[in-house]
């Protein structure tokens, strides 16, 4: 093999893999270290809704995979008759968009799954009932999410940036720091005011009467 032809091979290689060592991460993890949006949300319930067959259960959100291409996977559920696995879709959408804004048609459909999940009729319908997103962009959000996880530490792993010095005190320990402080100002405030007593010069009016006032007679 010439030199060309083994710089050409290791190119090919390296092309045909770019992303691919990536290993799959959880979506829990994902959550963890970038907060996702509805678009995120629906893009992870409406995969798992389309892969989902007839009598088989919604899988528990700890064990969804997503992939750097955006692919979504998960280990079987078990069974379970079609009302539950709506319900339990309906709160795996809950699960992932938490208190996040969505559009209305979202939450609208979203309640349904959990409180009315016979109306919907089966997981797949539920799924293809997320119309505000569709289902052929998902793996791409889900991509630039992964990625967008990949690169950040989880949120509990964060430094803290406390503006004061006094943040790791206890709620106790900055009420008696508070309370020193401010018996200290009225103090002082005290203090000032016998030290200007004492050594504030008297009015004109009572030193001129001092001076007019005979002295007390000698006995």
């Amino acid at each position: 093999m010439t030199i060309s032809e083994a710089t050409h091979a290791m190119a090919t290689l390296h092309q045909q893999r770019p992303e691919s060592a990536a290993p799959p991460m959880r979506i829990v993890d994902a959550i963890s270290r970038v907060e996702p949006t509805w678009v995120e949300a629906v893009a992870v319930v409406q995969a798992v809704c389309a892969q989902l067959e007839p009598g088989q259960a919604a899988p528990p959100l700890d064990t969804i995979m997503i992939t750097s291409g955006g692919e979504v996977s998960f280990p079987p559920a078990g069974s379970a008759d079609a009302v539950s696995t709506v319900g339990a879709a309906g709160k795996l959408l809950a699960g992932i968009l938490r208190t996040g804004d969505c559009p209305m048609p979202l939450w609208e459909a979203m309640e349904a799954a959990r409180r009315s999940p016979k109306r919907v009729g089966s997981a797949r319908a539920f799924g293809r009932s997320l119309t505000c997103f569709p289902a052929a962009q998902g793996p791409h959000e889900l991509a630039q999410y992964y990625q967008a996880a990949r690169r950040l530490a989880p949120l509990s792993a964060r430094p803290a940036t406390a503006p004061f010095a006094l943040s790791g005190l206890t709620a106790r320990a900055i009420g008696v720091l508070l309370l020193v402080s401010l018996c200290g100002v009225a103090a002082g405030i005290g203090m000032g005011v016998v030290v200007a007593t004492r050594t504030a010069p008297a009015p004109a009016g009572i030193e001129d009467a001092r001076a007019a006032s005979p002295p007390p007679p000698v006995s």
